[in-house]
Formats: C-alpha cells, structure tokens, sequence
C-alpha cells in the first residue's frame, strides 16, 4: 500500500472492510508520514465533533427567498429591457428606409410609385390578373387620395409607433410587478 491509498483509507467515512483494516494497519505500523497523518485526522475529527452550529437568525429563510425574488424580478427586468431595445432597433432599422422610400415616390410622382409597385409585384411573379387589379387600385388611390393625405397618414402612423413605445416602456415593469409579464 502507498501513501496516497492509505490517506485514502483514513480519510473514508465508510465502515472499512476487514482485509482493508489490515492493509492500513500494517502501512501505519511501517510509516510515520501515515502515522502523523492519521493522528491529525482524528485530532481535527475531535474538534469538529465538538463545535456547535449556531442557528440562523429569525427570519433568515424568509429574507433569503425575498432577496432570491428580487434578483429574479431584476435579471427578468434586464432581459425584457433589452428585448424591447431590440425590437425598437429592429423596427427602426426597418421603418427608417421605408418611409425614405415612400417618400421618395410620394415626391416624385404617381409614375413613379406606379413602376415601383409594377417592379416589385414582378419580382415576387405573381399572376398578371392580381397584378392588373392591384395596379388599377393603386392608380385609382393615388389619383383619389391628395399628397396630404398620404403625410398626414404616416405622420399619424409614426405617432401610434411612439405612442406604443412609450406606453410599453411605461406598463412593462408594472406587468413583471404583477407576474403577467
């Protein structure tokens, strides 16, 4: 037996067996590094047996949980903040070139807005018969519907989208309050 197998067997908890017994009384018979190293175990067992466990203070499990609670509502904050920072970025990033590009066809006139709808209902190929009732609808809207019209429209768009933000930003942290969110 070696020095690491007999630390092994003084430190184990277990019952040893008998021939196990054996083997680490004859390596502690043969080894005073053994030797030394088991009467220091069994010094550090005595004065672990003899220490008492203070108990918590009242209201310890109680003021745990709440702190446990806290760091969860915190960390769930954190996450739907950067949710919603997200999802504002994305949707700029996707409104932002749109309402340039609605402007853009707005500014240069029905021809335009009516070649950029014919384009791009050509690259998706669809079929010429939605292709001619949307283009006949289009033109029919754009000669019905003034300029102003179309600004105050996604003026009032941009609105409610602000609008929407703010009252997300406001309500979202009563809602975690609440568990909904």
């Amino acid at each position: 037996m070696d020095h690491r197998q007999a630390e092994a067997l003084i430190l184990e908890e277990a019952e040893l067996q008998p021939s196990q017994q054996g083997a680490l009384s004859e390596h502690l018979a043969n080894c005073a590094a053994c030797r030394q190293f088991a009467a220091g175990w069994q010094e550090v067992e005595r004065l672990l047996g003899r220490l008492t466990l203070d108990a918590p203070r009242p209201g310890f499990t109680a003021r745990w949980r709440a702190r446990m609670e806290a760091q969860r509502r915190a960390a769930q904050q954190r996450q739907l903040s950067l949710l919603i920072a997200l999802l504002s970025l994305g949707t700029s990033m996707l409104f932002v070139p749109l309402l340039l590009q609605f402007f853009v066809i707005l500014l240069a006139g029905n021809d335009l807005a009516v070649d950029a709808l014919k384009g791009a209902l050509e690259w998706f190929g669809w079929i010429s018969f939605l292709l001619q009732v949307i283009l006949q609808a289009s033109e029919s809207l754009a000669r019905a519907v003034p300029v102003a019209w179309w600004v105050a429209l996604v003026s009032g768009l941009g609105a409610l989208g602000g609008l929407w933000l703010w009252l997300l930003g406001r309500w979202a942290p009563s809602l975690q309050r609440e568990g909904m969110a």
